[in-house]
């Protein structure tokens, strides 16, 4: 079992929105508000940290997109595992600097060492340094569950 503790799904929205301002679109300040978050007990039997950016898979404009996503594996009362995803995203009109970036990294919270070795690599990336030069256009906190 990974670092999983106590932190309701319902009560991750409400984190969020009142950390992150909606109409001022910090990408460093949400970046350290998902580390803050990251270390949150959460209630599961597996987590991970994952960063991706690229070209928007849904769009067929040229949108740039950076997400920091915190998945968690659970089960249901009939003990079925299932999978709920915390999503911090920001959307980018695609640029020359932007359209070459694409990146994914998956870390499991194995333990904190883990975690922190996540902000670590995803801080020293290249690509992490030129989307902090860049300026979203507009930032999104989603939710899933399959």
């Amino acid at each position: 079992m990974g670092l999983c503790w106590l932190l309701e799904l319902k009560g991750i929205e409400n984190y969020f929105k009142t950390r992150i301002n909606e109409n001022s679109i910090d990408i460093l300040k949400s970046w350290d508000i998902f580390k803050e978050f990251s270390l949150e007990n959460i209630e599961c039997i597996e987590a991970a940290l994952i960063f991706e950016c690229g070209k928007h898979p849904n769009d067929m404009k040229e949108t740039f997109y950076v997400q920091f996503s915190r998945q968690f594996t659970r089960v249901d009362k009939s003990y079925n595992p299932y999978r709920e995803k915390v999503i911090l995203e920001f959307l980018f009109d695609s640029t020359d600097e932007l359209s070459n970036l694409e990146f994914s990294l998956i870390h499991l919270e194995e333990n904190k060492r883990a975690i922190q070795n996540f902000f670590e690599d995803v801080e020293n990336l290249y690509e992490f340094e030129e989307i902090l030069k860049a300026v979203p256009r507009k930032q999104n906190i989603l939710f899933e569950k399959n």
